[in-house]
């Protein structure tokens, strides 16, 4: 027996039971309702109620009572509580415990207490079985929803199951037809793979003979190479080493001519001709020098000379008062000075020129040799 099977088992069983409860409940509630009718009739007639609707107040209660029978197994069933249900069936208990006691507890003589006593067990009866059935009820509507669950789960759980197993069978047969299709890709990769190894070993076989022959000859030109240059670089050397020598004398020559050549530049070039800026006004005496602002004489070539050492950048701008303080010379005689050491600077500046373009014969006497060595090298 499965679980499945087991579980519908005991539900039909509670479901069974749960009936027979609610039947004898019934039944207990009926009798009571029987017993009651005749003694709420007479108390009613006895208190004025017409005979033809005295009946009428009993059932009407115990039907209350019935009505909390019935609706509360149907609530259970679906689990919700009682709620007024429940205040009902307390309710109309009490109402038929106190219309069943009310002629012993209004007696002529005073309260009947055996009567309220006798009278008492039928609604209490009735009360408490209804009561028991409904607690019952509920119990089971608990007990019957818990299995209905279990057995839903199962069922969930089944057709869960039912559709993985067909799923897996779907998985097996698509990985049955791709291991066929795998297979055969593999056995025609295989008889690709023995022709394609058969044909590599003939081009192997065909090859390595080739190879052999272009080997052979390729040796014999090598050694006729090697041979060759052997020559080669012994007439290199050679041509290596005249050129050497005649780039040295070359060379030697270049820079004794360019060594005189500066030396001349440097003589006319090196001293500033001060007799263009010396004045005619200062008598016989202004040929060989000037009395500074102090009475002292300084030469044109002394005050320039003391100006550079002052400040030789051929930037700074002299002023006539700055010429004064250094040399102590008077004003006409600072304008001659400030223009004679312009032309020294004019003239240094000249010498460096003429340095740097005599200077380039030689270089190009050696970049011409060394373009003669880079011919000899190429032959």
């Amino acid at each position: 027996m499965t679980d499945t099977e087991r579980l519908d088992r005991e539900l039909a069983s509670l479901r069974g039971l749960v009936r027979v409860v609610s039947a004898l409940a019934w039944a207990v509630a009926l009798l009571v309702m029987i017993y009651g009718v005749p003694i709420v009739y007479r108390y009613l007639v006895h208190h004025g109620v017409p005979k033809e609707t005295a009946w009428i107040l009993s059932l009407a209660v115990d039907g209350a009572l019935a009505v909390g029978l019935v609706a509360t197994p149907i609530l259970a069933q679906h689990g919700v509580k009682s709620g007024w249900v429940g205040v009902l069936r307390w309710v109309a208990g009490f109402a038929t415990w106190a219309l069943n006691t009310a002629e012993s507890w209004f007696a002529t003589k005073g309260p009947d207490l055996g009567g309220v006593f006798s009278h008492s067990w039928g609604p209490l009866m009735m009360f408490f079985a209804v009561e028991a059935a409904a607690y019952f009820q509920r119990q089971m509507g608990e007990v019957i929803n818990k299995k209905r669950t279990a057995l839903d789960d199962g069922a969930a759980r089944r057709a869960a199951e039912l559709a993985e197993l067909t799923a897996l069978k779907d998985q097996v047969r698509r990985l049955t037809v791709e291991k066929a299709d795998v297979d055969r890709r593999e056995r025609e990769a295989v008889e690709r793979a023995a022709a394609v190894e058969a044909d590599a070993e003939l081009e192997i076989a065909s090859t390595k003979s080739t190879n052999d022959a272009t080997v052979a000859a390729l040796t014999a030109e090598r050694d006729a190479l090697r041979a060759e240059t052997v020559t080669l670089e012994a007439a290199l050397n050679n041509a290596e080493e005249r050129h050497n020598a005649a780039l040295t004398e070359t060379r030697n020559a270049l820079k004794a001519r360019h060594t005189e050549a500066m030396a001349r530049l440097r003589a006319e070039l090196s001293t500033t001709n001060l007799n263009d800026f010396r004045s005619t006004k200062g008598g016989a005496g202004g040929g060989s020098g000037r009395r500074g602002a102090a009475g002292g004489v300084i030469s044109d070539e002394d005050a320039v000379q003391k100006l550079l050492a002052h400040n030789g950048s051929a930037e700074h701008e002299w002023s006539q008062a700055e010429v004064r303080r250094v040399t102590g010379v008077g004003f006409p005689r600072a304008k001659e000075l400030i223009n004679a050491l312009a032309e020294h600077h004019r003239n240094a500046a000249a010498l460096r020129t003429t340095s740097r373009e005599t200077a380039s014969p030689v270089e190009a006497a050696v970049t011409l040799t060394a373009d003669d060595k880079e011919d000899h090298q190429v032959a």
